[in-house]
């Protein structure tokens, strides 16, 4: 077991709220320590509730530009409630899936979870707790 890491940047942002500035401070850490960058995107759901969907999306910052073990990534995300339609992962290191429900706190958990298997291969033992993250 490892202990997590401490990031010099912010794995999460949101599309809207963030600066270029940012967007290159999180890209270049992210290159540096050779992990994955993400952000998401709040969607109207299109069933017509009121209810918004979110779209995460990540991309690795390494030299070979893949995300490890591709196939625990995509359990792990249909585990935690994102579309299995939705997830797709690239060849090229890139991530996609959607999460039917808005809750950026959440968001910002199962990032954490995700820089930590790409460092390490494990899956962080950290349960959520809602007021452990931001709301942005």
């Amino acid at each position: 077991m490892y202990d997590e890491l401490t990031l010099t940047y912010p794995p999460l942002l949101v599309e809207g709220r963030f600066t270029p500035a940012i967007r290159e401070q999180q890209f270049k850490e992210a290159v540096k320590k050779h992990l994955p960058f993400f952000s998401v995107e709040i969607i109207p759901d299109q069933r017509g509730t009121r209810q918004k969907m979110m779209h995460l999306q990540g991309e690795m910052a390494n030299a070979e530009g893949i995300l490890q073990n591709p196939e625990a990534i995509k359990a792990f995300l249909i585990e935690k409630g994102f579309i299995p339609e939705s997830i797709s992962i690239t060849k090229d290191g890139n991530l996609y899936a959607t999460h039917p429900r808005e809750h950026l706190p959440y968001m910002h958990w199962i990032v954490r979870l995700l820089v930590h298997f790409q460092a390490f291969g494990e899956w962080l033992k950290v349960k959520y707790w809602y007021h452990d993250y931001p709301e942005e």
